[in-house]
């Protein structure tokens, strides 16, 4: 697949996935469980059996994990045999045992969706039970590895192929770490980082320790994939009862989320961009380079500025060489007119995150209003056609701000030539 298309599919990336098949995940479901035998449905609940974690106290001791871990990864192997799955074993860093979903665009729904991202991410999916379950005994419905380049999958996308706007979440993290690797700039490329160990970014339950900028766009895309749901729901007459509060729910938990981390974010970039300024010596913005993991290609080295202040970090990556060239001429001179050339270029960057992070909150606080009077509304009946439009625009109006600077830094087409020619999509519903 060549670079152009490659990109297109890049940045249609949310409104690609979407399917107008919904199922049951809001987004997209195998029908593939229709019609199982009494062997296949035999080794599902022997599966789902076997999915539950051993008790808190029991998750402590390592032995009892990896016995748990090993043994599932077996009944799923069995159970993917007879599903008709292609998939091979492998065997972590840790020595724990899990199954590598294959890509192959003529095998099972499940290895053809996979296909479609190994082909241009190079990402691969792997069944690892024990990477997903969380301190509460809780599974993640997904998680990505920007280091080994891997999506880990989840109980219900292995046996029922389903994905939901978490695994949306996560491919979208990948192709961030694919753009770059192709040196596509971004204002998202970048992290907010809690430099002591016992301290935390900000007060809160989500992103203490650190938080990706791209979760200003990967947030948006789970919005309006939500919309997009909806929207399907209630053109098939599905759309109240327990199935539309299950969804509401669901959206007012991201929401709150996105509500909680731009409201923090933007008091830290306000007090990082209210102390630091162009002339700010080494200590307050430093430079280095940072070898990017190798996706499809090898792996490239790119600069990075770390902005400190009190007891967290703010990392920006600069993917374009005219950047790293910038960085080693500052590193031969120590030029004090380089120094402010770099800082302000960091700090404009921060400035426009910033501007783009305040809007971001206000529309994050509109969500969560209009989500809490849709439950309320639900409850009595339908939603009037009026709220409902105005519930719509409002949790798609994140990605129509995100979108342009996915591939830019002022929202407009990329300088990279293969960007530059792309048009970006109307993802207005």
């Amino acid at each position: 697949m060549g670079l152009l298309r490659k990109l297109f599919f890049a940045l249609l990336f949310s409104a690609a996935l979407y399917s107008k098949d919904l199922g049951p995940s809001y987004l997209y479901c195998s029908s593939h469980l229709e019609g199982l035998s009494s062997e296949q449905s035999k080794l599902r609940n022997s599966f789902w059996k076997a999915s539950e974690p051993p008790e808190e106290k029991q998750r402590k001791k390592p032995k009892v994990m990896a016995s748990w871990h090993n043994g599932l990864v077996k009944k799923t192997e069995k159970l993917l045999t007879a599903l008709g799955v292609d998939f091979e074993a492998t065997v972590l860093d840790d020595d724990l045992s899990a199954l590598r979903v294959l890509p192959n665009k003529k095998g099972n729904e499940l290895n053809r969706f996979v296909a479609t991202f190994h082909d241009w991410l190079g990402v691969e999916f792997i069944y690892a039970p024990g990477y997903m379950l969380k301190k509460n005994g809780k599974f993640s419905r997904a998680r990505y590895s920007k280091t080994k380049n891997v999506i880990y999958l989840s109980h219900e996308f292995v046996d029922g192929v389903s994905a939901d706007e978490s695994l949306h979440h996560e491919i979208l993290h990948a192709v961030f770490n694919w753009f770059r690797s192709q040196r596509l700039d971004s204002l998202f490329h970048g992290e907010f980082k809690a430099s002591e160990e016992d301290e935390d970014l900000w007060d809160g339950d989500h992103y203490t320790e650190r938080m990706s900028f791209e979760e200003y766009a990967t947030y948006p895309v789970n919005l309006i994939l939500f919309a997009k749901g909806m929207q399907s729901m209630v053109r098939e007459g599905r759309f109240h009862g327990e199935a539309a509060t299950t969804l509401l729910e669901e959206i007012q938990r991201k929401a709150s989320i996105f509500d909680e981390f731009t409201s923090h974010s933007v008091e830290r970039l306000d007090e990082v961009l209210s102390t630091v300024d162009e002339s700010a010596s080494d200590s307050e913005i430093s430079y280095g380079t940072l070898l990017l993991p190798k996706m499809k290609t090898a792996g490239i080295r790119v600069a990075r500025a770390t902005v400190t202040v009190k007891h967290y970090a703010v990392k920006v990556l600069l993917v374009d060489e005219a950047d790293l060239e910038l960085l080693h001429r500052l590193k031969e001179s120590e030029s004090p007119a380089l120094r402010r050339r770099l800082n302000k270029r960091v700090l404009a960057r921060l400035t426009k995150l910033w501007t783009m992070a305040k809007k971001l909150h206000a529309q994050a606080e509109t969500i969560v209003e209009l989500t809490d009077k849709a439950l309320v509304k639900i409850a009595d009946g339908p939603l009037a056609d009026s709220f409902f439009t105005k519930y719509v625009a409002a949790l798609t109006a994140p990605r129509a701000l995100t979108l342009p600077y996915v591939t830019s830094l002022d929202g407009k087409p990329s300088v990279n030539p293969s960007a530059a020619r792309l048009p970006l999509p109307e993802l207005a519903p």
